[in-house]
């Protein structure tokens, strides 16, 4: 029987047969993951992907680039979470008020924009940045986002983790779980503010993947760009005003987040994004003497140095496999749209592999079945992957084959 043959082009490579046993290995490799995608997967907007799965991607040469005066930094593609530029981006670090974007997302996740939040005593009890809550004051949720996003309300944060979370500690489990299936593995929180903890702490790269869901929320990326909203203040007839202390906002093209953060520990902090073209990128600067022109030339570099580049489409041929006990072969398509950050340069070293999680494929097989995965790799190093899924169905009939469109 012949081997599984690629399509000729500039992105084509190789396709890998792994052999029964491998394949075996790898279906029972590919379920694993997905019962424990499924297992951290609460009933929300969450689908935890191959890009998460297979932990940090790196761009070849990512520590070069440009000279900040950030402890720890991070240049991210928004879309796939490649690292374009890293500093130090694996470092312990105190987050400060960065932290308030894992609570975003919980309190979205978990919580309806117009529900009535009661604020809680503790919540008017915590130091640092005030909205000035009072103990009883019923905003929404969507009205305490805001306060905790834009003037970076630590009342307003405190507010949130006990209506979602019964308690700041019981909230904080929650910030642990949701951060590590986020892929945020070297992060540690124990309360929704960042107020300095001993335990409390994150790295520059998990606070880009932190942000990179968030970003994927409408709701987040609404709240983020504001510059400034108000709302209710009690019984009052005035209102809170309240303006976002990121000045990027103000300042710099396209951008549209996220979250600014300071303590006497963590020094100035700021998580970014800017969108460019409909390309989007995020940056992470922390520790910061200068955290707006850190990431201003973070953000610049690339936007200047890269491009977003389109590897497969979706339902486009990546190749045909070997069927086994048939003498046609299967049509393999790719199940998502790859699209990766590059440079110009980069495009003709670029290569993609497929590799089926049995080979020979043994029936039955239903169109559109995950099959393996494409691989996209520059200079052998790995940036992307999407799943391979079988073009047609293959049955068993008696001793016979059939594949749809005949045998």
């Amino acid at each position: 029987m012949r081997k599984p043959t690629m399509p000729a082009g500039p992105q084509s490579g190789r396709m890998q047969g792994r052999g029964l046993w491998a394949g075996l290995a790898g279906a029972l490799a590919l379920a694993l993951l997905l019962a424990l995608a499924h297992l951290h997967s609460p009933a929300v907007r969450d689908t935890l992907g191959e890009k998460e799965l297979i932990g940090p991607l790196y761009f070849p040469g990512h520590t070069q680039g440009p000279d900040l005066s950030a402890r720890a930094a991070v240049l991210m593609d928004a879309r796939t979470g490649v690292v374009l530029y890293g500093k130090n981006e694996l470092q312990r670090r105190a987050p400060a008020s960065t932290t308030k974007i894992l609570t975003a997302i919980l309190a979205l996740e978990r919580g309806r924009l117009d529900e009535v939040v009661t604020v809680h005593r503790g919540a008017t009890r915590v130091g640092g940045s005030q909205i000035w809550l009072e103990p009883g004051e019923k905003l929404t949720l969507l009205e305490l986002l805001k306060g905790m996003m834009l003037p970076s309300g630590n009342d307003a944060a405190t507010a949130i983790a006990y209506h979602i979370g019964g308690s700041v500690e019981g909230f904080a489990r929650l910030m642990n779980l949701r951060a590590r299936q986020l892929g945020a593995f070297h992060s540690h929180f124990v309360n929704p503010s960042g107020l300095p903890d001993p335990n409390h702490y994150t790295t520059a790269y998990d606070l880009a993947m932190i942000a990179r869901w968030g970003l994927e929320l409408p709701e987040f990326r609404q709240i983020v760009r504001l510059r400034s909203d108000q709302i209710p203040w009690g019984a009052h007839e005035w209102r809170r005003s309240l303006f976002n202390t990121n000045r990027l906002l103000w300042g710099f093209a396209g951008a549209d987040g996220v979250k600014t953060g300071t303590t006497s520990d963590a020094g100035p902090c700021l998580v970014a994004s800017a969108t460019r073209e409909g390309w989007q990128l995020l940056s992470v600067v922390l520790g910061s003497s200068n955290r707006w022109d850190d990431s201003a030339r973070l953000l610049e570099y690339g936007f200047s140095h890269f491009r977003p580049h389109q590897v497969v489409a979706k339902g486009q041929k990546v190749g045909e496999a070997e069927v086994y006990a048939s003498r046609r072969e299967l049509t393999l398509l790719a199940a998502q749209t790859l699209v990766l950050p590059l440079r110009v340069e980069d495009i003709s070293r670029l290569q993609w592999v497929v590799e089926l999680l049995q080979s020979p494929l043994i029936p039955p097989v239903q169109a559109g079945q995950g099959v393996g995965w494409l691989k996209a790799l520059l200079d052998g190093q790995l940036l992307g992957q999407v799943p391979v899924m079988a073009g047609q169905s293959v049955h068993k009939r008696g001793r016979s084959v059939i594949m749809d469109g005949g045998n």
